[in-house]
């Protein structure tokens, strides 16, 4: 029984970590399309990501979802030697039961 359990919270944790998808060559993870803030600039699709976490649990509150996903976003930005700036952002609606667990997406531009 231990090892069952143990298993399954190895499963959930590889469900819960973060993709980060060059902007181009990703879809939205939610039927509609995270919006992108066009008044934060003109930035060329190039350098723009798109980055999404799902919990692997509806014990894990979107806040935790979302610092996890933010966290990563600035590994990934300072390993590329850059900083980024958050175009947009989307998560699911709770209740968090039956499958629906937090997921953010994360709509970012690499600058320097």
């Amino acid at each position: 029984m231990k090892y069952l359990i143990t298993l399954l919270l190895l499963a959930c944790g590889y469900i819960s970590i973060a993709q980060i998808k060059p902007y181009n060559e990703s879809a939205s993870y939610f039927k509609q399309p995270t919006q992108i803030d066009t008044t934060r600039g003109n930035f060329s699709t190039k350098d723009m990501y798109r980055a999404y976490r799902r919990a692997g649990t509806g014990f894990t509150s979107m806040t935790k979802t979302q610092r996890r996903l933010e966290n990563r976003i600035a590994k990934f930005a300072k390993s590329k030697g850059k900083s980024f700036i958050v175009l947009g952002s989307q998560f699911s609606q709770p209740p968090y039961i039956l499958g629906n667990y937090p997921r953010m997406e994360i709509i970012f531009v690499l600058v320097d």
